[in-house]
This record gives structure tokens, C-alpha cells and sequence, in this order.
């Protein structure tokens, strides 16, 4: 996991006269923060992070894009879920709301960044609302996980009442309805 630091600062230099109260009011508004992702940095400067389970988030802050990619299924959970990842970032007001659309790999979404007006590392902000929006998502899918884990538990040790009276079934020397030694070939009768 990459530990990254990001500071965000709030600085107004529009006003000539500057006091001890605005010097402390602009380090009130100086917000520092750490979160943990597993994300790594490609070659071209794009960011990866694989935090959630069921999307890849990549951020391409030259490009001024944001792209989900499904990991392992293609259901109506992960569209679902990027769905709540591009609302997310439309309603934190970084996300161009009409240019959300399909991409060109099967199962992506993704989305444009809006221009900001100030001079603002993108970067860091798409990861800070990134971890954001995981650890928002994290107690609805370690509940779902948690419920997977009891499912799998009753099929594989089931208790006395959902068990057979058999127990230990032995296994056979042979097992189904056609025996080994007659498979039919693909070229038979030639």
C-alpha cells in the first residue's frame, strides 16, 4: 500500500492587508490528511487504485479522466457501484456531469474532470474523494463479504440439521454412468 499525504490549501491573495487573524484563519483552513490505497503510479503518470473490490478506479490527470474498470465480473453490482462512484464525484462538483459514458473496453465507465479555475494539484484531489468514496463503500461490502463467508461456512460444515444421515460417503473405484474404457471417439463408424 502506498501511504500518500496530500495538503490542500486555502490561499487569498487578493487583499493588500493581511493581519495575525488572517494568518490564523488560513491555517484553520489548511486541511492535512492521510489516507491508505493500494495504488500505483503507471509510466505515463496515470494513477491505479484497486482499493475496491469490485472496480479498478484510474485517474489520468493529464488527460483529465477518471475510468473504472470492472475486476472480475461484468453484473448489474458493478455498474451499480461505478454508478455511485461517478454520482459521487458529480455531486462533490469535480465531474463534468453529461460526460459520463461507455468506454471502449467492455464493462468501463468513464468520465472527464472538470478544468479547475485555480491552480490545484488534480492528482490529489481525485484520490483524496477516491478514498473518500471507498470508505464510504467499505461497510456495505465487508457486510456482503461477511455474508459469503456465513454462506460458505453452512455449505461446507453444515450442522446437525442441515446435515445427511449419511455422513462420510467412501469414494468409488468407478463413478457415473459410462465406464472408462468406452468413450466414444470423435471419428466413430470411420
Amino acid at each position: 500500500m502506498a501511504d500518500i499525504e496530500v495538503k490542500l490549501d486555502d490561499q487569498d491573495t487578493s487583499s493588500d492587508f493581511t493581519s495575525d487573524m488572517d494568518t490564523a484563519d488560513k491555517q484553520e483552513k489548511s486541511v492535512k490528511f492521510n489516507i491508505k490505497l493500494k495504488a500505483r503510479k503507471t509510466i505515463d503518470g496515470n494513477i491505479i487504485v484497486s482499493d475496491h473490490p469490485d472496480i479498478d478506479i484510474v485517474i489520468m490527470p493529464e488527460k483529465m479522466k477518471v475510468i473504472t474498470f470492472a475486476k472480475d465480473n461484468f453484473d448489474d453490482t458493478v455498474y451499480e457501484t461505478q454508478n455511485r462512484m461517478f454520482k459521487y464525484l458529480f455531486r462533490k462538483g469535480v465531474l463534468v456531469p453529461d460526460s459520463v459514458c461507455g468506454s471502449n473496453v467492455y464493462g468501463s465507465l468513464e468520465g472527464k474532470i472538470q478544468q479547475p479555475k485555480q491552480e490545484i494539484p488534480i492528482d490529489d484531489l481525485m484520490l483524496m474523494l477516491v478514498g473518500k468514496f471507498i470508505e464510504q463503500e467499505k461497510p456495505s461490502y465487508m457486510y456482503q463479504k461477511s455474508l459469503e463467508d456465513v454462506f460458505v461456512d453452512n455449505v461446507t460444515n453444515p450442522d446437525e440439521e442441515n446435515s445427511t444421515e449419511l455422513g462420510e460417503v467412501p469414494a468409488a473405484t468407478e463413478k457415473g454412468s459410462v465406464p472408462i474404457h468406452q468413450v466414444r471417439r470423435y471419428a466413430y463408424g470411420l
